[in-house]
């Protein structure tokens, strides 16, 4: 609640205040920014946590997040620079599940799949998360790998994921589900989908 808020961004500039070179209450502080709606201010926050020895990895990630999240996935300077810094982050930990995730994304959203593959696969192979599978059957199934792609869905949505989500019913092509959501998606999505509505009016 806002109270919580309120003692938990207290309680990080009592941090800051006390050392300034402390880079994970830099990252608390972006997050905390972030959850306020704030992601302008979020960037001055992790950019600084970037700067410090200590996490960077961590900080790269969630600065290109908040760049898609200021200037939107369609903008090509925040896209750009967020999969500059996403990749800036696996540079420092090739591990990394956020950066890996977060590429693997903008890449399925620009429809490089053939470049986003490899990085759900790499993320999928360590955790158990709903939305790296339905990032997979994605991918898969921009590439033509229909089995797979239906292989990954499914396990997304033994996960709970809603089966009549804006991913599978656009590959589905199923026209009802389309229709209902039409007015919910914006951007490539949209196009996609009024697209995908046209061909189903023959």
């Amino acid at each position: 609640g806002k109270l919580g808020r309120e003692s938990a961004l207290k309680s990080v500039r009592e941090r800051l205040l006390k050392t300034e070179s402390d880079p994970t209450a830099w990252i608390d502080y972006g997050n905390l920014l972030w959850g306020e709606g704030k992601p302008g201010l979020s960037k001055v926050a992790y950019d600084r946590a970037a700067s410090l020895k200590g996490n960077e990895a961590d900080a790269l990630n969630n600065l290109g997040v908040a760049w898609v999240a200021e200037m939107g996935i369609e903008n090509w300077v925040g896209a750009i620079e967020a999969q500059s810094l996403w990749s800036r982050a696996l540079a420092l930990d090739p591990e990394h599940p956020g950066a890996q995730f977060n590429l693997g994304h903008i890449y399925n959203y620009y429809r490089l799949f053939k470049l986003a593959l490899p990085y759900f696969e790499k993320v999928a192979s360590r955790l158990r998360v709903a939305d790296i599978y339905d990032g997979l059957g994605v991918a898969y199934a921009g590439l033509g790998l229909s089995a797979d792609s239906k292989a990954a869905f499914d396990r997304a949505e033994q996960m709970k994921l809603n089966p009549k989500r804006f991913t599978t019913s656009y590959i589905a092509q199923q026209c009802d589900v389309l229709g209902s959501i039409k007015d919910e998606v914006k951007g490539f999505e949209a196009a996609s989908v009024e697209r995908a509505l046209a061909r189903c009016s023959r």
